[in-house]
C-alpha cells in the first residue's frame, strides 16, 4: 500500500494485533491524529513514533 498511496505510512504498535485501535488506543490515535490533522502527513508532524513500543516502518 505504501508504495501506492503517496503520504502513506506504516507504523507497526506491539503487542496491539488486529484491533490495534481498541487495544491500544493511546498508541493509535498519537500516531494518527497527526496524520489526519496536517496539510502534509509526511512532514514530520507525528513526532516520536519510537515511544511506547510504537515503531515507524
Amino acid at each position: 500500500m505504501c508504495e501506492i498511496i503517496g503520504d502513506c505510512r506504516l507504523v507497526t504498535v506491539e503487542d496491539a494485533g488486529h484491533r490495534v485501535h481498541s487495544l491500544k488506543p493511546e498508541e493509535f490515535w498519537s500516531v494518527t491524529a497527526p496524520f489526519l490533522l496536517t496539510d502534509n502527513p509526511g512532514d514530520g508532524q507525528a513526532d516520536g513514533l519510537e515511544e511506547g513500543g510504537v515503531t515507524d516502518g
